[in-house]
């Protein structure tokens, strides 16, 4: 069994993802802000993180770069509501695996998660 890591600052995209998620057969943490993600991620060593781009305090890039610090191999999928080229350009060059666009449906994050684990 996988286990999923999710941080974003909006509680309902955190509950949306974590039941789509479990009702796959993935373990789901979630972390409401990028301080406690990482603090998670380094207690539990997930197997992928998503990753909100924008989050106060410490937004999703800096989460992922910290993260790829801690463990290289990690996949790891930036979720956000700008679709902008450069905001996906700046996500693939911090080390995402993966651009999620908000909104989203349940069967784009399976997806998603489902390939960045395959590699």
């Amino acid at each position: 069994m996988k286990r999923i890591l999710i941080i974003d600052d909006e509680p309902v995209i955190l509950l949306g993802c974590k039941k789509s998620l479990t009702n796959e057969g993935f373990t789901v943490d979630c972390a409401e802000s990028g301080k406690e993600g990482i603090e998670l991620f380094d207690k539990n060593r997930h197997d992928l993180v998503v990753v909100d781009s924008r989050m106060p305090e410490m937004d999703g890039f800096e989460v992922l770069k910290r993260i790829k610090l801690i463990s290289p191999k990690t996949p790891v999928v930036v979720m956000s509501g700008y679709n902008y080229r450069e905001h996906v350009k700046e996500a693939i060059t911090c080390g995402a695996c993966g651009y999620l666009s908000k909104p989203f449906t349940p069967e784009d994050l399976i997806c998603m998660i489902v390939e960045s684990l395959n590699g």
